[in-house]
Formats: structure tokens, sequence, C-alpha cells
């Protein structure tokens, strides 16, 4: 059996660019008639396209426009993202951002007593959300307020600081800082208390600062002197100074220092007087709250001293070796020219001289009436002081009081620290009466004694009154 030769199948063209899909067929056997009914509906496809202009269009578009805006969109992305990295490396280093995380506040009364303990306490706060690394603490405390008392005392007491380190959000502390403060009334200072820390990273941490400005508006002593309204040249006077303790607690030990004028000589009792730096000074071991004590110092003013003659007065207490200034005040008391006139002469000289080791001291006492009375029971005084190095040789003298010449035999006083010879109507009778324009000499020589190689200094005071 031959087989049969397979139908011809007529190979159909595939139209390009249509938007239409044409679907084939198949059936065992074609016809005429089926044929016919394809090519109708071609045609009628192809004047439907070519009335409609849309649909022209869409016919002329190219099925890879989404490709192209793909990557347009992927090429825009990626230069966004190489300006956004580049901004971040040159421009954030320089704009970082500033924050007021850090709190510290000084409480604590402005107008404060001196020489009475006052408190402050410094508080400190992380008032942010973000915890703060190394912060850091200190205190600027003025030289005349005197620390007593600190909770928590610094690691380093020099620097005033302290190292908080890392310090949470909302985290907060305080420090206790007692002091007394010490200097004038009227005087002013300031506590200040500094916050700080590092840049964190790219965060600028803000310092944060509080002063408290202090002012001196009273003293715990008040002081009063007590002075006779004027004196004589010659005439013994009491300078008094009265002080109340106006504080609520008992007052330690403090010393009271008066300083007096040049013409003014102590008397030769007085043992705490130091006449190289004319400073007497008295000390004082306790004064109870709302109590009142006087310091008195006895003296004379030197024949011829006249006019305003200067008292001033400090009162110091000492704390952990340093002295500190409770009170301070000054006064003025007038001197009348005395009626009799004194000079003191030595070795020929009015004025300072110097002399050798064992050199004799020759001393003129020159005395003279200038008022218009008589003067009756005069007495007169010499006071030697030797003084070494600068202060007065208690327990010692440069004088050999054994080898006084003295014709008019005065009476002699050889104190520890202050040697006199007193002449009255019974050494000298011309003193029981000096009529005005009376006027008289009183002669003395004192050899001087060897001083030792340690003694830089020496010099030997006399003073008449």
């Amino acid at each position: 059996m031959s087989e049969q030769p397979k139908p011809h199948k007529e190979k159909r063209e595939r139209t390009v660019a249509k938007p239409w899909k044409r679907a084939f067929f198949r059936f065992d056997a074609e016809t005429a008639e089926i044929k016919s009914q394809e090519e109708e509906m071609e045609k009628g496809l192809e004047k439907i396209y070519e009335g409609d202009e849309d649909l022209k269009a869409m016919q002329k578009g190219s099925s890879w426009w989404w490709v192209k805006w793909f990557v347009s969109i992927s090429v825009g992305l990626f230069i966004l993202s190489c300006l956004a990295w580049w901004g971040l490396s040159v421009l954030a280093p320089h704009s970082k951002q500033s924050l007021q995380a850090l709190e510290v506040t000084v409480d604590g009364p402005e107008s404060v007593m001196i020489g009475q303990e006052t408190e402050y306490v410094i508080h400190w706060k992380n008032a942010s959300f973000q915890t703060v690394q190394d912060a850091e603490l200190r205190l600027g405390i003025p030289p005349v307020l005197q620390v007593t008392y600190m909770d928590p005392w610094p690691i380093d007491r020099s620097a005033m600081s302290w190292k908080l380190g890392i310090v949470s959000a909302g985290s907060q502390g305080k420090i206790t800082l007692r002091g007394i403060p010490f200097g004038k009334v009227g005087d002013m200072t300031a506590l200040q208390a500094v916050l700080t820390a590092p840049d964190q990273g790219a965060v600028d941490i803000k310092d944060a600062l509080s002063t408290k400005n202090i002012t001196m508006a009273d003293s715990i002593i008040h002081g009063q002197w007590n002075l006779p309204p004027r004196v004589v040249a010659g005439d013994q006077v009491a300078v008094e100074l009265a002080l109340f303790h106006q504080g609520k607690e008992k007052l330690g030990k403090f010393e009271v220092t008066i300083q007096y004028p040049e013409a003014f000589v102590p008397q030769a009792s007085s043992t705490n007087a130091n006449t190289s730096t004319r400073e007497f000074t008295k000390s004082i071991d306790s004064l109870d709250a709302e109590t009142t004590t006087t310091v008195r110092l006895i003296g004379s003013f030197v024949a011829g001293a006249s006019g305003e003659q200067r008292f001033n007065a400090n009162i110091n207490q000492k704390h952990e070796e340093m002295m500190i200034s409770l009170f301070s005040a000054s006064t003025s008391l007038p001197v009348l020219a005395s009626d009799l006139s004194l000079q003191v002469v030595a070795n020929g000289s009015t004025s300072d001289r110097t002399i050798s080791p064992g050199d004799p001291v020759r001393v003129t006492l020159a005395y003279s009436n200038t008022s218009p009375d008589t003067l009756t029971d005069v007495s007169l005084q010499l006071a030697f002081e030797s003084v070494k190095n600068g202060n007065s040789a208690t327990g010692t003298s440069f004088l050999q009081w054994n080898g006084l010449d003295d014709t008019n035999k005065g009476s002699t006083t050889t104190k520890a620290r202050i040697q006199t010879l007193t002449y009255d109507k019974k050494s000298v009778p011309a003193l029981a009466a000096l009529k005005p324009g009376d006027r008289g000499t009183i002669d003395i020589t004192l050899p001087t004694v060897a001083v030792t190689t340690t003694t830089k200094d020496a010099v030997i005071k006399i003073v008449a009154t």
C-alpha cells in the first residue's frame, strides 16, 4: 500500500506591527468558505484601526517604554544617594547640633555676716533625654570664704572639681558647702559653679553656669572705742575697745591687735606691746554669744606730741593655718601740746645715731616750762627698750645697768622688756615747782654690751615722758 501524499499547507504571511492577533484554527480540511471568512475578518480589523487616531498611536508605540523609565529612575536615585553621602562627609562635621542638656544652680544667702558659718548648696542636673558622658563640675570659691565643710569633698581640693562621669537623662545631684566669710563690711565677692561636658559625637553640649553674688553685710563682732575727748601730751591715757559678739554660737579663740601711733608709749608694765611694729596684741580664748569683752591699752603720748593721733584695730581668727579677719575699726584721739617741753639727745644728736657694741650711750634729757603757769610736782621718765632682729629683746638688754652713771640718782625699774629711769622732786628738787620759762637738763651715761654673732640688728630705743 502506498502512502498518500499530505495535502500542501499554504504558508501564511504574518503581518508585523499590528495590534491584533489572529487565532488560527486547524481543521482536518480547509474549505474555500473558511478562507474567505478569515480574509473578511482581517479587512474589518484594518478598517477599525484606520478610522481611530488613538489606536494608530498605540500601534506606533513601543513595548519597551517601561524599561526606559526603570533605567532613568535608577540613575536618578544613584545620583541622589551620592549627593547625600557627600553632604554627610563634608558638611556634617561643621554643623553639630547644640544641646542645652546641663543645669546648675547655687542656692544660699547673698548677704552674709563676717565670721559666721554660712551654707551653700550647688544643685546639678541633666535636663535632657540624652545620656551625657564625662560631665565635670567646678567651683570657683572666693578666697574670702574659708571652707569648713563639704559633702562630698572633691578628690582634688586644689582644683575644686568633681568628675561626674556618665550622667543619664534626668539624673541630678547636689554638693553642700559651708564656709566662714571674712573681710570688711561692705566688701563684695562671688561663688561660681560651672558644669561642663565634652562633645558627644555630633552633639555639642552647652556649659551651664551659675553665679551667687555675696555681700559682707555685717560682722559677727561689733566694736566700740572708748576714749577721752582729748588728752595732753605726757598724761596717762587708757585706750579701750569694747567688743560685742552678736552671733548665735560661742566664738572660739581670736586675737585683737591695736596699732598705735608713733608718739604713743605703752605702759612699761605692758608685755603685749611690740614697740617695733607699734602693735598691742591680746589673745581671747573664747567669747559666748551675745556677750561683751573689753580690750584696754594704757600709755601716754610723748612730750611734744600734738594733733590727731590714729589707732587701728583688727580682730583675727585662725582657721587651718590661716588667719581670717573678723572685724576692723579705726579712731583718732586729739592730743594737746604739753605745757612741759621735753627733748632727748643721745650721743650728741636728737635723731638716730649708730654706735659700736661696747660704746657708751650718753643721754641728755632737756626740759622747760612753756606755759604761763607754774608747774608743780613734775615727774619725768626715760624708758629704754632693747630690740634684737626686729623684736623686743625680752629677758635681755643691750645696756649694762650696773655701770649706770647718773648724778641725779633717778629711781630705776628694770623690767624684762623695758627699763626706766624716773625723776621727781626727790631726785631733782627743781621739779617741785617749775616757773614759766624754767628749764633744766638731766645727764646719764650707760655702757652697752657686746652682741652675739647671730644678731643682725641691735637697736636701743629711748623715749621720754
